[in-house]
């Protein structure tokens, strides 16, 4: 469920809304591990309630090589799933 948060805010900075609708998957989820993406330093975000935007931090986009691996790894290699 994180790699496919975290490859839709890589395609496009995404609210918590847009992230469900995207996924396909319930906003509470969506919420829970949103909060645990932050917490791990791979999310930042810009904005108040819901207007919060989700984006890739510095973190993840400096580390982006070993994502990818990641991805591959879980068989969701490239933008497709």
């Amino acid at each position: 469920m994180r790699l496919k948060i975290m490859k839709s805010i890589l395609d496009n900075p995404k609210n918590a809304n847009q992230l469900s609708s995207d996924t396909k998957v319930n906003y509470r989820t969506i919420e829970h591990h949103i909060k645990i993406l932050l917490a791990n330093n791979l999310l930042s975000v810009q904005g108040e309630g819901y207007g919060r935007v989700y984006f890739a931090s510095h973190l993840l986009t400096k580390n982006f090589y070993i994502f990818e691996e990641i991805l591959d790894k879980a068989g969701m290699t490239g933008r497709e799933e």
